[in-house]
């Protein structure tokens, strides 16, 4: 059997490249905590079967495809590697450690890298720099391990020290200027141009542009060059934007060849692919202004001033001029932008046309004095986004940039959430399994328990990052209504009424519009609320059995549903004697998940021992003392006890002692007073109890 080429991940970014280096191995791990030689097998289906439930009830969070991917990654560790096969595994942003498979399958139980195989580590170390531009982008396709074996040439080119074929890069700006000169025409006969945009198909038959809608999820009526130019420009795989290019080539009939590269191109980010606003049509012919006066080589500082002054995002429409004229324009993207400050160059204040124009000159002048050692805005960009790299392995491993118009998002794990939310590994399972499970989840518990911390924690742990697009948090009270919820009509600047959509309505949009990454409705005093009123119909859409059907709207009268991706937390306080409870209607459709004190919990014990203060401890003592008594009250109960959160966020200083002075005085000591307005009695020992504490 011919040998095989693989790369392997080593850990969240290669984390652990260095340690399975000095001690000879390759690992996954996936969360399969036992020994798996029983199940292995050269029957890749049958390994896939019988590990997928393990993979699963060990990241409950994962889909039943994400789990049959993780299953494949590790029968090809384990068992499709044979001995002898090599690996290339990422050390860093640049270079690549190189091995051979030298033995069978062993389990090391209680590491992360629980599966593994040695491996004998060449001293050779990998320059991504010497490989072509189709090995750099293959070696860095998504998942543990990838096949490279079609470079197995190359690759040894590369180890004994020779140089690779010269690669012909940069195929794409002819292209893509030619390109925006066929798309001029139709700017005034628009229906052609959408009915070849709404035919493009995947080799499956699945829609490519299903993302390109209005706000009532129809098809647009019309459309921006940009948003055109970014459908091949999205973040997807470099052979699946080739054959869009070749479907526009046929349908434009384009003379240039089909770009064998896209090295150097920024690309949208996947949740905001166009640039025209559903909600303001008028832009579209703004952008066409812009597109026109460029591809015809006139003057556009005030066409580009004109949508800048409605609040469009610089970097964007800087990446629509770099597609369709690299030669002339540069991307002000977040890479390019933090790259050009190595040359003495800050873009971050550039703000106008007259800004932007300014600095091409600055930059043209600076690569022909040699100060930037390009000849190129592409080559520039191109190394822009290989040096800069990222730090989150899911980013490391996209074939291009992302558009800074969504900020990288930061990595959140479950461990981050049990370091900052104060519950144990069980208990954030269950949350997790209810949330999933039901879509619909109630947090209750007495003030100060952290309900709205952890919710917010709870998104970020099953997102895997902190990204608050996809966060959204509202606050219920006694007059919120079905007009702000979900849609209504609201006076208008012309004396009358205009149908007005509401922020779940909205929401819900942006979700269906995201359909395969998860949204959040975070909803605080969920119980301040009419909810039966708010939801009106929407009521039964938001069951996790009814997601994704239809029912006509009341106002507009169109079909609606509630996409099966959201998932709606709320926050209800079990010490507010005001409210009633919740409607049956609406409990039926909710698990409800009781959040206490947690005060003896590792976490905020870690904490107080950090703090190392005396009167704290004195305090919590005295606290989890008065906890007992209100729990003991049959007018109250642990409905009302006291939560943690209170201390939470106390650094050591100075002053700490007062600020836990302040918190028990006017913090803690007028709730209680609230508690016990007709037990004068009970409420002075209690506080004098408290109080005395302080001294």
């Amino acid at each position: 059997m011919a040998k095989q080429y693989n790369r392997v991940m080593l850990g969240r970014g290669g984390q652990f490249a260095d340690e399975c280096r000095k001690e000879g191995y390759i690992g996954v791990g996936f969360n399969i905590a036992e020994d798996l030689t029983p199940r292995l097998t050269p029957d890749f289906k049958k390994f896939i079967k019988q590990c997928t439930p393990l993979l699963m009830a060990g990241e409950p969070n994962k889909t039943l495809n994400g789990a049959r991917l993780g299953c494949g990654m590790i029968w090809t560790v384990c068992c499709g590697l044979q001995n002898g096969d090599i690996v290339l595994s990422p050390i860093n942003k640049k270079e690549y450690i190189v091995g051979e498979v030298a033995g069978d399958y062993y389990y090391v139980p209680n590491t992360d890298l629980l599966h593994r195989r040695p491996v004998k580590w060449y001293d050779t170390v990998l320059n991504r720099k010497d490989m072509s531009s189709k090995l750099q982008h293959s070696a860095r396709s998504a998942g543990t391990c990838c096949d490279l074996t079609q470079y197995a040439a190359e690759i040894e080119a590369i180890m004994s020290h020779a140089k690779p074929a010269a690669q012909v890069e940069f195929t794409w700006v002819a292209f893509y200027k030619e390109l925006a000169q066929k798309l001029l025409p139709f700017r005034h006969n628009i229906q052609p141009l959408l009915d070849f945009i709404y035919s493009l198909k995947d080799d499956k038959g699945k829609s490519q542009t299903s993302y390109i809608h209005d706000s009532e999820g129809k098809k647009v009526p019309t459309i921006d060059p940009f948003s055109v130019v970014a459908i091949f420009n999205r973040n997807s795989k470099w052979d699946n934007r080739r054959k869009m290019c070749a479907e526009f080539k046929k349908f434009l009939s384009i003379e240039s060849e089909v770009p064998s590269d896209f090295s150097g191109i920024p690309t949208v980010n996947p949740m905001r692919s166009f640039f025209f606003d559903w909600n303001d049509w008028p832009t579209v012919d703004l952008l066409w202004d812009l597109f026109e006066r460029v591809v015809t080589g006139q003057s556009f500082a005030k066409e580009l001033d004109n949508i800048l002054q409605l609040g469009w995002y610089f970097g964007m429409l800087t990446m629509g001029l770099y597609w369709i004229d690299a030669d002339s324009f540069i991307a002000l993207d977040s890479r390019n932008r933090e790259y050009l400050k190595q040359f003495g160059i800050n873009a971050d204040k550039v703000k106008t046309a007259k800004d932007y124009f300014a600095l091409l000159n600055q930059v043209r002048q600076a690569m022909q004095d040699g100060t930037i050692p390009y000849s190129s805005i592409p080559e520039f960009s191109r190394d822009a986004f290989e040096l800069r790299g990222s730090e989150s392995p899911k980013e490391q491993e996209k074939p291009q940039t992302i558009d800074v118009d969504v900020p990288e998002h930061k990595p959140y794990s479950e461990k981050d959430f049990l370091k900052e939310v104060y519950i144990d590994d069980h208990q954030l399972r269950t949350l997790k399994s209810l949330l999933l499970r039901k879509k619909n989840l109630i947090l209750q518990g007495a003030p100060g328990v952290g309900k709205t911390f952890a919710a917010q924690r709870l998104a970020y742990a099953i997102m895997g990052e902190k990204d608050d697009v996809r966060v959204s948090v509202i606050q219920f009270h006694q007059n919120y209504s079905y007009e702000d919820f979900v849609m209504g009509y609201k006076p208008n600047n012309e004396g009358g009424f205009s149908l007005v959509n509401g922020i779940f309505y909205e929401f819900c949009q942006q979700a269906r519009a995201h359909c395969d990454i998860p949204y959040f409705l975070i909803i605080d005093e969920i119980n301040r609320g009419n909810m039966s009123k708010i939801f009106g119909e929407l009521l039964q859409l938001i069951e996790a059995d009814y997601r994704d059907q239809p029912i006509q709207l009341a106002y507009n009268k169109q079909p609606f549903s509630v996409p099966n991706n959201l998932f709606i937390i709320g926050m209800m306080n079990t010490a507010d004697r005001s409210l009633a409870m919740i409607d049956y209607a609406l409990r039926r459709r909710f698990c409800f998940y009781k959040m206490l004190p947690a005060f003896r919990s590792v976490g905020f014990r870690k904490y107080q021992v950090n703090l190392h203060n005396a009167l704290l401890d004195k305090v919590i003592e005295h606290i989890e003392q008065l906890n007992e008594v209100i729990c003991a009250d049959a007018s109250l109960g642990e409905g009302f006890a006291i939560g943690h959160s209170y201390f939470c966020g106390l650094e050591p200083s100075a002053d700490l002692n007062k600020k836990i002075e302040e918190i028990v005085r006017f913090d803690i000591v007028p709730m209680l007073e609230e508690y016990w307005f007709d037990d004068q009695k009970t409420l002075k020992e209690q506080t004098d109890r408290l109080l005395e504490a302080l001294k």
